[in-house]
């Protein structure tokens, strides 16, 4: 599994770009929690092709809302890493 160091070494120095395309996808993902669906594939789905900060932002503002324990045990790990490598990088 990776870890949140390794998330952190793979985004590199994080530029304008990086941050505004991560903001946009934690209120995309945001919305669509709120609005579209409870089921994270589903959601994941409708914005297929997506990578980057803008995929690791809609992951977090997806489940934004659940503690650690809430979150289905298919994303639970995926999400704890994210959300470390955010704070480490002054994102969140």
């Amino acid at each position: 599994m990776r870890t949140a160091e390794d998330i952190v070494r793979d985004m590199g120095e994080i530029n304008n770009t990086d941050k505004l395309e991560f903001s946009h996808g934690r209120g995309r993902g945001e919305y669509a929690h709120a609005y579209e669906t409870l089921d994270y594939e589903t959601a994941y789905k409708r914005i297929n092709g997506v990578s980057g900060f803008y995929m690791v932002g809609f992951m977090i503002g997806f489940f934004a809302s659940y503690e650690l324990h809430e979150i289905p045990d298919k994303w639970r790990d995926t999400v704890e890493q994210h959300r470390k490598a955010v704070e480490m990088n002054g994102l969140a």
